[in-house]
């Protein structure tokens, strides 16, 4: 099997892949916990109960970065559909690098 046939059947099964995927949502969250200012607060104590955990979800929307709190039973919501996203994105990744092997191999790319 050749480099290029290869590259095709990987190419079909990333289609595949890509097909199955139901929803993609784009962005990260952070997951923060703090201690206040406030020295007499059990965030301050041995061992310290630092506050939160607080979630954000951060992503660009045109050229801005916007940022929405989320509760931790959204977080468990829409984590899955972020970790189809990054996963989107790394399929869609593979298949270009595939597609140059795919058109250099058939004299379709300049050498």
């Amino acid at each position: 099997m050749t480099d290029s046939e290869s590259a095709r059947r990987r190419i079909a099964e990333i289609t595949e892949e890509l097909s199955a995927i139901p929803m993609a949502l784009p962005g990260s969250v952070t997951i923060r916990t703090y201690a206040c200012g406030k020295a007499y607060c059990a965030c301050h104590k041995d061992p310290a109960k630092l506050h939160g955990p607080y979630y954000s979800w951060t992503r660009k929307v045109g050229k801005k970065t916007v940022t929405k709190l989320l509760s931790p039973e959204s977080y468990e919501k829409l984590k899955p559909l972020l970790e189809n996203h990054r996963r989107m994105r790394e399929l869609v990744a593979e298949m270009a690098e595939l597609t140059i092997v795919v058109l250099g191999d058939e004299g379709e790319l300049p050498a």
